[in-house]
């Protein structure tokens, strides 16, 4: 079996029963990033699966690296946001400091921006908005990229 493959496994079983805001599996979300980066190799794609596994389940850190070597952990952890952490002044920061997590973060980032309009709540729809443009336009992110998420789906 492959990487990959183990990866999604361990995914599902790690995410089973967990929904987004939406309500939707939460499973169809780390799908989709992966999915977005895929075309950058296969270590991408599994952080992918794995970018909110430490913060969501009870995996560990070296759980994962022992699973998945050092590369995917130092990606999985860059996508970590710990407890107490400021988003703007000491995750996204951390998170630039590895390639990895920079793509994983703005696909991430991305596909909460292009469901962002099925949110009810205007308020909190808004909030949400400014978050991940600001998030995107942080890690580099084109406006073309950007506006192609707010794009009404």
């Amino acid at each position: 079996m492959s990487q990959l493959n183990e990866a999604l496994e361990l995914a599902e079983k790690l995410h089973e029963g967990q929904v987004d805001k939406l309500g939707v599996p939460y499973i169809n979300h780390v799908k989709y990033v992966s999915g977005c980066v895929t075309s950058h190799g296969e270590t991408y794609a599994i952080v992918g699966l794995l970018h909110n596994a430490v913060e969501d389940t009870e995996i560990t850190f070296e759980e994962i690296e022992r699973q998945f070597g050092k590369i995917v952990c130092d990606g999985v952890e860059g996508m970590t946001k710990r407890e107490g952490e400021d988003y703007f002044d000491d995750y996204l920061p951390r998170v630039k400091t590895n390639p990895i997590s920079i793509i994983v973060k703005i696909a991430d980032s991305g596909h909460n921006l292009s469901r962002n309009h099925l949110i009810e709540d205007p308020i909190i729809r808004e909030k949400l908005k400014i978050k991940y443009t600001s998030v995107l336009r942080f890690l580099g992110a084109s406006e073309e990229t950007i506006n192609s998420h707010l794009t009404t789906r």
